[in-house]
């Protein structure tokens, strides 16, 4: 206690160096713990599920997804298999239109689930019931659990909610059970907001090439993981063996239910925020090692006369230890604070009225933060005291001049973490940059299509309500017509997708007169249902033949355009006009015939590396279950007011759907890409807090050499030189250091830009530019950082530096 008191004084006389060493460990554990505590968030983190170890995903894995999702029949077939060793559920995701009285109608993501889906995981609705089994009969499945953010913010929390009859896509459904709030911070199914029981239609107990049923199951006891593995392997050899034409080319495989949590890509960018973030904690490290060193130095004519006593090499080191543990206590207390600021920043990034993103804080959160905290103190300043006991007591015990330090030979120490503390932040930077530069190339990128002067809206078209192809298409047909017609509107078309959101598919073609492909490598393509105007609308261009035109109406013949791509590939003697293709694997092959071939269009999609095949073909042969409707509004036109038109258009014509999403087209990229915007500033914060940090150690390194080389500096100002041979003579010293960091940091930057290319192709396609960018910023903070004790250098007066010296 004595030694701890003594620290803390010793500590309260030197204001600047706490707050500075503080502060420094602050920032550096606080962004680290706010990174790991995502890391536990998503990853880490069980499940809040009962037996969450025996619970698994079964993906459909082919050469294009290995974590694909199953056809309705296959899943009922493997349903069936399994029952010995799993029991298996499934779910769909869907979107339901929800109309609540006095309240206009609003769009709910939603989950189509098998009636054992609760069951499976283990849990229950905190008021009501679950789905019974004859739920899930189609007619019958006219009930909803809700989640419990839907209960508190749509019903205020009333738990007479259960029994009350609500209108989901038209349907009278009754709400039987409120879901629990911890399995919806779960993050397992992307914050589905209500449940319906599947109900699953005649055409999805049939069709097996429609891949959108996601299966989940729970082990039965006794089961391993490996002897599970094995058996679904062998489930999927003969699914491929019973219906090659769908599945030759797929397997089965099992993976544990938290990896779901989180996509490969999201795993990856995760891991790479960790990472970065741990650079920022070894430079902010670095400098206070050199900061107590310095400390240590002023104090090195104390520990030789205390080590001439008869003072113990750890004696000596006590009182350090004592002003690094008061260190990693405050410097604790403060990164809990920058760990809060930064959590509460990603929340409001990441999150949303309908998707809220929380980091909870548990005990790992806590362990990795005392963890790093006391570890970082106590290895980063004990070392530095190490190396000052070791110094030779005779040195500095003959030394009489005031200021002396004696015993120089611990500047090999401050120079290598000057040279580490570069190399690191050069890596950081140049990291840094390149996600930036490839997110924003993402992001702005337009081959093949537009977004100026666009609009866009989604609307779900309920089968119920629209029950058949006809009523769909004049629904939309009447819905062009009139937004049309509205001043400012240049020229409006509905389709299936638009480029900066994807197409759907993809769906594997064949070749009329051609032997058909081997299941499993048959050309698969991108499919977009457009209506005429959706060329001229969005900006893709025909290069070849013609578009979709009002004559190709439902009875006409089926007609398609395909991409360049495509063309090239399949008719490489550019003949593609006039070939038909055919639906690969179905009973109904549809065949269809070229009359054009479009532009290539790349997806804002950073799972899209490559341009993929594009089929295009008629809304009228294809209408679906839901259209995009994209407006291209005069120039230089007031959107607004036009957004408020169109959403009461369809208000009036079904008043029962939800307009989605009604937003000019770069506004609703720049949303959907709101959670790269907000890594890139996660980034620019490390990368600057990095150049900051090193920077003031090069600062307080050679403010620290003036000091010592005063009385050289007087002496060599005293013979002659010039005031700009001392400044180069500090400046040199510093860039020394600063340029071998440098080096050593492009050589790992190569290394993990090489890493980063390989690991995220769709979001980092090349880091020279990013490199280049970072060494040039890097050594003009460098040179910045050694002017400024380079002048105060200078401004030594020759006879109070040759007086101070005798």
């Amino acid at each position: 206690m004595k030694s701890l008191i003594l620290a803390a004084r010793g500590l309260a006389k030197s204001p600047g160096f706490t707050f500075v060493a503080i502060l420094t460990l602050a920032l550096g554990i606080g962004m680290n713990t706010a990174m790991f505590g995502v890391v536990n968030d998503l990853i880490l983190r069980p499940l809040p599920l009962p037996h969450a170890e025996q619970l698994f995903r079964l993906n459909r894995t082919t050469s294009i997804d290995p974590n694909g999702a199953q056809s309705a029949v296959n899943t009922l077939d493997l349903q069936r298999a399994a029952a010995d060793f799993a029991e298996l559920a499934y779910y769909r995701y869907w979107g339901f239109a929800i109309v609540l009285p006095n309240h206009p109608a609003e769009s709910l993501n939603a989950l189509r689930v098998s009636a054992n889906f609760l069951h499976t995981l283990g849990i229950q609705p905190i008021i009501g019931r679950d789905f019974r089994e004859d739920e899930d009969q189609p007619g019958k499945n006219k009930v909803a659990i809700i989640s419990h953010r839907v209960w508190q913010t749509h019903f205020a929390g009333d738990r007479s909610v259960i029994g009350r009859v609500v209108r989901l896509d038209g349907d009278s459904v009754e709400i039987i059970g409120v879901m629990p709030q911890r399995f919806g911070e779960a993050n397992l199914f992307d914050f589905v907001q209500i449940y319906r029981p599947m109900g699953m239609t005649g055409e999805e107990r049939t069709n097996r090439t429609d891949f959108e049923m996601n299966v989940i199951g729970r082990y039965r006891n006794g089961i391993t993981n490996t002897d599970a593995a094995s058996r679904f392997t062998a489930l999927g050899e003969r699914l491929a063996k019973d219906y090659p034409k769908e599945n030759a080319a797929a397997g089965v495989r099992a993976e544990p239910l938290g990896a779901a949590r989180i996509s490969d890509l999201g795993r990856k960018i995760v891991f790479m925020l960790l990472c970065l973030s741990g650079f920022v904690l070894l430079i902010a490290c670095s400098n206070l090692a050199n900061l107590l060193l310095a400390r240590a130095v002023s104090r090195s004519r104390e520990f030789a006369i205390r080590g001439a006593l008869g003072a113990a090499r750890w004696q000596l080191m006590r009182p350090i230890a004592a002003e690094c543990f008061l260190l990693a206590l405050f410097g604790g207390i403060g990164g809990f604070a920058v760990y809060h600021a930064t959590v509460g920043w990603m929340s409001w990034r990441f999150g949303s009225d309908v998707t809220p993103f929380n980091i909870a804080f548990d005990w790992r959160v806590l362990l990795f933060a005392v963890v790093s905290c006391f570890t970082t103190a106590f290895l980063f300043g004990l070392a530095p005291a190490w190396l000052v006991s070791r110094l030779n007591i005779n040195t500095f015990l003959k030394s009489g001049a005031r200021g002396s330090t004696g015993d120089r030979s611990h500047e090999w120490f401050r120079r290598i973490l000057i040279v580490g503390q570069f190399s690191l932040a050069l890596i950081l930077l140049t990291a840094a940059s390149a996600f930036v530069v490839g997110v924003g190339k993402l992001v702005h990128q337009r081959s093949g299509w537009t977004a100026d002067n666009l609009l866009s809206c989604k609307i779900g078209i309920p089968s119920n309500l629209y029950d058949s192809p006809e009523k769909v298409i004049a629904f939309v047909q009447l819905a062009q017509t009139k937004v049309g017609a509205m001043p400012g509107v240049a020229d409006t078309a509905a389709s299936m997708g638009i480029p900066a959101f994807g197409f759907n598919g993809p769906r594997g073609y064949m070749i009329e007169g051609q032997p058909p492909p081997v299941a499993g490598r048959e050309p698969m393509a991108f499919i977009n249902s457009v209506s005429p105007e959706y060329f001229r609308v969005v900006g893709t261009k025909i290069v070849q033949g013609r578009g979709i035109e009002k004559t190709d109406t439902r009875k006409a013949p089926n007609v398609l355009v395909i991409n360049e791509s495509m063309a090239r590939a399949l008719f490489p003697k550019g003949d593609a006009i006039g070939h038909r293709l055919g639906v690969a694997g179905a009973a109904d092959a549809d065949w269809g015939e070229i009359v054009g071939v479009a532009e290539d269009v790349r997806f804002l999609d950073p799972r899209e590396t490559l341009v993929r095949f594009q089929v295009y073909r008629p809304y009228t042969k294809e209408p679906w279950g839901y259209v995009s409707f994209t407006v291209k509004t005069a120039p230089n036109f007031a959107s607004g007011a036009l957004a408020q038109q169109i959403r009461q258009t369809f208000a009036e014509l079904a008043p029962d759907l939800p307009l989605q999403d009604l937003m000019p087209v770069p506004a609703a990229i720049e949303r959907n890409f709101r959670d790269f915007t907000t890594i890139d500033q996660l980034l620019v914060a490390f990368a600057l807090l990095g150049l900051f940090l090193a920077a003031l150690g090069i600062y307080g390194v050679l403010a620290r050499l003036v000091v010592q080389r005063t009385g050289e500096i007087g002496i060599r100002m005293a013979l002659g030189a010039k005031i700009g041979d001392v400044i180069r003579l500090i400046v040199v010293a510093g860039l020394k250091m600063a340029v071998v960091g440098t080096v050593i940091g492009l050589v790992g930057s190569f290394g993990l830009g090489h890493l980063l290319v390989n690991a995220m192709p769709g979001v980092i396609t090349s880091n020279t530019t990013a490199i280049t960018f970072a060494t040039m910023l890097l050594l003009a903070i460098a040179v910045l950082a050694c002017w400024l004790p380079a002048l105060k250098s200078a401004r030594v007066d020759p006879l109070i530096a040759l007086r101070d010296n005798n």
